[in-house]
């Protein structure tokens, strides 16, 4: 099984990790394209695009403005120890060891609006870019249409070569429409947390996004290679709910008091 998750607007570059890495995002030369429609907005324009305060815009107006062709020690850091939102908090690698940092490299990928498609060692520059941002690139109107299907091409191509039998859907939405379903021909299927409060599933934004990154944690830790071990899945209290699954939508749940 291949999982896939989304990237994170929090980052963290300044912890040592445990490992260190040379590789390059593979999309890296498409990458380089919206950077330099980036760079040349102002702090304003940045507000406008992304919706956030002048405080942000004017950080990655640096940040647009410092990007190197070169990936550094001093610029960069590999993709798994710079995230550092609610799904990195769940996954939380700087416990992992050497092994299970390599299980996640052989079997978690990251969809990311800038750099496309990412595997955790993968190094980074630090960025912010959503997916589903309206950034015209050239005749493309979105990252999406920028992206097309260049990601989904990637992960059919892992996935042959490294022999996957299902891809695990641990991103959110906004991440996850980049990926064209229609050309994969695998078991794709999608994760759901939800937690009982009085009879009724209820979704939480944050505690689902953690638990993605929990599932990815228990499935390194405990070096699954077959989709349904998944089920077993019982990190922070979820179990499998059968009855609320189906063949390509498995729902994991827990109760609230």
């Amino acid at each position: 099984m291949l999982m896939i998750v989304s990237p994170s607007k929090d980052l963290d570059f300044t912890k040592e990790t445990l490992l260190d890495s040379h590789d390059i995002p593979i999309l890296w030369s498409k990458s380089q394209e919206i950077i330099k429609v980036l760079s040349k907005k102002s702090s304003k324009q940045l507000q406008d695009l992304m919706d956030i305060s002048k405080n942000i815009a004017d950080l990655n107006l640096i940040r647009n403005k410092s990007f190197q062709i070169d990936f550094t020690k001093e610029n960069s850091k590999p993709a798994i120890y710079a995230f550092d939102g609610d799904v990195y908090r769940g996954l939380d690698a700087y416990s992992l060891n050497e092994d299970q940092i390599n299980y996640c490299q052989n079997n978690l990928r990251i969809l990311s609006g800038l750099y496309g498609y990412l595997k955790p060692m993968d190094l980074i520059q630090a960025y912010r870019l959503e997916m589903g941002i309206k950034l015209t690139i050239k005749k493309s109107k979105n990252l999406y249409q920028f992206w097309g299907d260049l990601i989904t091409d990637l992960l059919i191509s892992e996935c042959n070569a490294l022999q996957k039998k299902s891809i695990i859907n641990l991103a959110s939405q906004e991440y996850w429409q980049v990926v064209n379903q229609k050309k994969i021909n695998i078991p794709i299927i999608n994760i759901h947390f939800r937690e009982i409060r009085n009879g009724q599933l209820k979704f939480v934004s944050y505690t689902a996004k953690k638990t993605r990154g929990l599932m990815a944690r228990y499935a390194s830790i405990n070096n699954l290679n077959q989709s349904e071990e998944l089920k077993n899945f019982n990190l922070d209290d979820y179990s499998f709910a059968k009855n609320h699954s189906n063949e390509f939508n498995w729902f994991f749940t827990k109760n609230i008091s």
